[in-house]
């Protein structure tokens, strides 16, 4: 069976993005708020988390359409050149 997508390809379904995948990019917005906060000495207070919260999750929208888009035009692309 053939992965579309390489490593990012589900081990149960070729044609979808791998769970591991979409974990990891659930996981990321409380790890840059983490980040954000040790590293750079912020001080974050709860409206600041949710600020950036709404912010990463804006983001982590945009990024995932786009990312979808990539996906159906590199699927599309690949389809025509099968026939």
């Amino acid at each position: 069976m053939e992965k579309r997508f390489g490593a990012l390809s589900s081990s149960v379904d070729p044609n979808k993005l791998s769970m591991r995948v979409n974990g990891v990019i659930m996981a990321l917005s409380g790890t840059i708020i983490w980040a954000a906060g040790h590293f750079l000495n912020i001080t974050l207070t709860p409206e600041n988390v949710v600020e950036l919260a709404g912010q990463l999750g804006g983001l982590a929208g945009a990024l995932a359409t786009v990312f979808g888009v990539v996906r159906w035009c590199v699927t599309t692309i690949a389809e025509k050149k099968r026939e």
